[in-house]
């Protein structure tokens, strides 16, 4: 049995005048490790929105649960291609 989760997911926030690039790493992260766990990585895009890699079904699950995070209220979208990279991601999310 093949065991095949999103292992990134891209947030966007729900109002377009609340850019996630306006808060401090530093809550983020907490704020991500309080409510999911520690993740492999967590990239800021030029676009405003922010690309979470993790590598366990577990954490997925609860990044795809969260409506908000620190405060801002957010979508958050898997991205389902088997084999998908960062580089390929970020491609396809420039403005």
């Amino acid at each position: 049995m093949l065991d095949f989760f999103p292992r990134f997911i891209v947030v966007t926030p729900v109002e377009s005048d609340r850019l996630l690039s306006t808060l401090s790493p530093f809550v983020i992260n907490k704020y991500l490790q309080a409510n999911v766990g520690t993740l492999n990585s967590v990239r800021k895009l030029q676009s405003g929105h922010l690309l979470l890699e993790t590598d366990s079904r577990l954490y997925s699950q609860k990044l795809l649960a969260l409506s908000a995070l620190a405060g801002v209220a957010v979508i958050l979208c898997a991205e389902l291609k088997k084999h998908s990279t960062v580089e390929e991601i970020t491609e396809e999310l420039q403005p």
